[in-house]
């Protein structure tokens, strides 16, 4: 039995290596590794998948902002013919007004409110 219980010790496998007083396992170490890898490979995806919905998020703003310039350039326009000197009179004539011939002023002191 004691043939048996020799050969079983731990004089054949492999020796644990020790770095600054710790034991090293290589199989966890690489475990651990594979671990933190997956965790950066699924953080780099989260990642570029939120770069490129804010990309796309950019660029709808951006094609609103163009639609809004454009939208602002022919309300210009509209305002710019509206006031029009040609405009203007139409719309005097056509509302009955009349051009008026003298102003009169009032003096600096006079009242204008009436007192009861």
């Amino acid at each position: 039995m004691t043939k048996f219980i020799n050969l079983s010790s731990n004089r054949f496998s492999k020796p644990r290596r020790s770095w600054a007083g710790v034991q090293f396992n290589s199989r966890i170490f690489g475990i651990t590794i594979t671990v933190f890898c997956v965790i950066a490979l699924v953080g780099y995806l989260i990642e570029v998948n939120n770069m490129a919905t804010k990309g796309y998020q950019i660029k709808e703003l951006e094609n609103r902002v163009a639609e809004l310039k454009q939208e602002k350039a022919d309300l210009d326009l509209q305002a710019l013919s509206l006031q029009s000197v040609g405009n203007v009179k139409d719309k005097v004539e056509s509302l009955g007004m009349v051009t008026a011939s003298e102003a009169e002023f009032l003096p600096e002191n006079a009242q204008v409110a009436m007192v009861r």
